[in-house]
């Protein structure tokens, strides 16, 4: 059989589970059932959000953190082979439900993000998983909704680990349900990458979903402490802070090994100026600020040269996870590498103009 046929006969069915599910939906509204009033109950943290390299369905490699932080979030782990009505077509029902509610409240359509993380990178490549986008999304408004995949199971298996996602193969791989075993596990993120709740097929409603998405809205958005300098964000990798800093230069970043691709990876944000011959600004910076070019939208810009001119000569506050990487010019007494503080920012949310710098030159 025409192998075109098979996936387009399989794109069907995932449409019409996930169709299916949604009708339940609705069914399920008519059943008696009170939802608990956003903000009348506490959502405590259970746990941070963990990281993890990712391609989204561009095939860009990224961070799974850049997608768990500045806007509340609601990630499931699926595959799309999965017909099994309960299990991943139930959570992409419901995550396609929340995005078409948020076509009709612009405040939830502005401040919640929207999550497919696929374990099954052999067969999710980023090609399928952006067939699988398109239609999910179709051509609907509404929340952000990330289709993201890995490049290899030695990538995706930290991840499942860090999140308790229990897949295993079934014993007959033709089973029509789909050749894993999974359980269902849809999560709820903070703004500030904090894990608040986890849906099983037994918890997953969309009015309980709705009315948690609503309570953390509610919340006051985090607010670190006092801002820090580069040199005190260093002292904290993988913790959230607030950094100040100023924006001497700006860098589009393109891969030059892709002749038919020119356009910017990413725009970074460095506070080195551009007039020392013998190194780079980056290569110099004693900070840098990293924005890929999948928030291009989010931070509705024209384009990522728009975006870099934004924030060119300005005093900066940035909020986001501190990596750190060794800086390639500085070295201590022994001779060894120092160490630079690295944020990623995907959302306006993490950055904040304090004021702009004269320049005469």
């Amino acid at each position: 059989m025409n192998s075109r046929l098979i996936q387009f006969g399989l794109a069907c069915g995932l449409v019409a589970s996930s169709c299916a599910f949604t009708t339940t939906l609705f069914a399920n509204e008519a059943v008696d059932f009170e939802t608990p009033a956003p903000g009348s109950y506490m959502l405590p943290v259970i746990k941070s959000a963990a990281d993890g390299e990712v391609l989204n369905s561009k095939a860009e490699a990224l961070h799974l953190d850049q997608f768990t932080h500045g806007k509340v979030t609601v990630m499931s782990f699926i595959y799309t082979r999965c017909a099994a009505v309960k299990a991943c077509p139930m959570a992409t029902g419901v995550l396609r439900e929340l995005r078409l509610r948020s076509a009709e409240d612009a405040a939830l359509a502005k401040d919640l993000r929207l999550v497919s993380m696929s374990f099954d990178p052999g067969a999710d490549t980023p090609k399928r998983m952006a067939d699988y986008a398109n239609l999910m999304r179709g051509e609907n408004p509404g929340a952000e909704w990330h289709f993201l995949t890995t490049r290899s199971q030695a990538q995706l298996r930290p991840i499942l680990d860090a999140y308790g996602q229990a897949v295993d193969r079934k014993a007959d791989p033709t089973d029509p349900t789909g050749p894993l075993n999974h359980t269902l596990r849809v999560f709820l993120i903070d703004r500030a990458g904090n894990i608040r709740n986890i849906y099983s097929s037994g918890t997953l409603d969309v009015r309980l979903v709705l009315a948690d998405i609503r309570t953390l809205l509610l919340e006051a958005p985090p607010v670190s402490s006092a801002p820090i300098t580069p040199a005190q964000a260093v002292l904290k990798p993988g913790e959230v802070c607030t950094i100040a800093c100023k924006v001497e230069t700006t860098a589009r970043v393109t891969d030059i090994t892709d002749k038919n691709n020119p356009q910017p990876l990413e725009v970074r944000l460095v506070d080195a100026r551009n007039d020392d011959i013998h190194a780079t600004p980056t290569e110099r910076a004693s900070v840098i600020v990293r924005i890929p070019a999948s928030a291009l939208k989010a931070f509705n810009a024209v384009d990522m040269n728009e975006l870099a001119q934004r924030y060119q000569s300005s005093h900066v506050l940035v909020s986001g996870k501190v990596e750190v990487e060794p800086h390639p010019l500085r070295h201590d007494a022994r001779g060894e590498n120092q160490f630079r503080p690295v944020i990623t920012i995907t959302s306006p949310d993490q950055i904040r103009i304090e004021k702009q710098i004269a320049r005469n030159d």
